[in-house]
């Protein structure tokens, strides 16, 4: 069997001049929120650990939640769990002025797969447990035009048992924009059906839908990013797959 955590939107490194004083203790809460989806993969022996963008709050972290992200990613490491992230809206660099985004050192130290181009999937194989695994993922793109499809005209690489796609983007319908932005078509959805799991950021909402065969997974957030979120519901998901797919 394949263990799969999947989790996004952590927004470490939270800025919010409103919060004043109160912003360290805040920002402990959204660390503490993020540390559980760490935690779990390692008390439940995950075999990949998948973060859907936004791990940071900003293209630019300070020194301590780099360091407390480096930390993890080496603890995964070193249990043997595979980590892939994507750059979601708040950290993807919208050109090379801008510098890599802050997930370029986890790669560079050699503890998480990066997909770091914004223009073209990357993939990523490995085989677990005899089951051949597909994971390819694209950053959010922040030069798009609104509601222009960042999957217009794209195949999503797959030919594995399990084919999973990264992305940090809204879909129409399912997890429609809150604003004027890059939106997905259920059409480009429905033209990669080989993709079995699509794991998706950038919604708040924690949401689990199928379009055909294939299941969209939005995770929500790993904390409450402000008070208008106050219903939704937070977390992380599991993905367990021996030839069947289930979600919890």
């Amino acid at each position: 069997m394949v263990r799969i955590v999947i989790t996004g939107d952590s927004h470490l490194n939270l800025y919010n001049q409103k919060l004043g004083s109160k912003l360290g203790e805040r920002r402990a809460r959204i660390g503490a929120a993020w540390w559980q989806t760490i935690q779990y993969a390692l008390d439940n022996e995950a075999d990949i650990y998948i973060h859907t963008g936004d791990l940071f709050d900003q293209l630019s972290p300070r020194n301590p939640p780099r360091a407390r992200v480096v930390e993890a990613f080496k603890t995964l490491k070193d249990a043997g769990v595979e980590s892939f992230i994507v750059a979601g809206n708040h950290e993807a660099p919208s050109s090379e002025m801008d510098g890599a985004s802050p997930h370029a050192v986890l790669e560079e130290a050699g503890l998480a797969k990066v997909f770091d181009s914004y223009k073209e999937f990357k993939q990523y194989t490995l085989t677990v447990d005899d089951v051949d695994i597909s994971i390819a993922g694209m950053s959010y793109n922040r030069n798009l035009d609104p509601r222009q499809d960042p999957l217009e005209d794209k195949k999503i690489p797959d030919g594995a048992d399990l084919n999973i796609a990264v992305l940090h983007y809204s879909i129409e319908s399912i997890a429609p924009p809150i604003w004027e932005e890059p939106c997905i078509k259920l059409a480009s959805i429905e033209a990669n059906e080989d993709i079995q799991i699509f794991a998706m950021g950038h919604i708040h909402e924690h949401n689990e839908t199928k379009v055909n065969d294939t299941h969209i997974i939005y995770p929500g957030g790993t904390e409450r990013y402000n008070f208008g979120e106050s219903s939704k519901q937070t977390g992380f998901i599991v993905v367990d797959y021996d030839g069947e797919i289930s979600v919890e």
